[in-house]
């Protein structure tokens, strides 16, 4: 197991391609047609809070810095309305939601945190979470919702 996911397949989870940057970069890709995936990584939910990232990725276990990580994937909402997403990273992050910027937090920074609503349909969405890390060595990613009505906690797809 990495710290950003799975090796393997996880039925209904968010696929990871895990893509090298240049050293210095400042923000997220624009364009990711540009960059050759590196690895592929799983994911489920993102509860990664502060802490130390050496241990690379599968297959390329030496790189810990200037990576970005674009997951993609699908999940279902029970109940329409005003969903809340909030992400704290370390460094940048964007949340795409059918399409829509919902949660732009880019940039090199230590761990901060930033939030944004979307009102969703009950059923199915397309989801976009973009991940840089710049300069070693501390990661942070996680990502929380709030449904309508109810309180935080870490978005699952499980």
């Amino acid at each position: 197991e990495n710290d950003f996911g799975y090796e393997e397949p996880v039925y209904g989870c968010f696929e990871g391609e895990v893509m090298f940057l240049e050293a210095n970069t400042n923000k997220l890709p624009t364009d990711y047609s540009k960059y050759e995936v590196s690895s592929v990584v799983y994911a489920c939910e993102w509860n990664i809070p502060k802490r130390r990232f050496e241990s690379g990725f599968p297959g390329v276990e030496d790189k810990f810095e200037w990576f970005a990580i674009r997951y993609s994937g699908s999940f279902g909402v029970p109940t329409a309305g005003e969903y809340k997403f909030r992400i704290n990273s370390d460094d940048g992050t964007k949340l795409w939601i059918d399409g829509k910027l919902v949660v732009n937090n880019d940039g090199v920074h230590p761990p901060q945190a930033k939030e944004g609503t979307i009102t969703l349909e009950a059923g199915d969405h397309e989801m976009v979470l973009e991940y840089f890390q710049g300069p070693r060595y501390l990661i942070a990613l996680q990502v929380y919702v709030t449904p309508p009505g109810g309180v935080e906690g870490i978005f699952s797809v499980r």
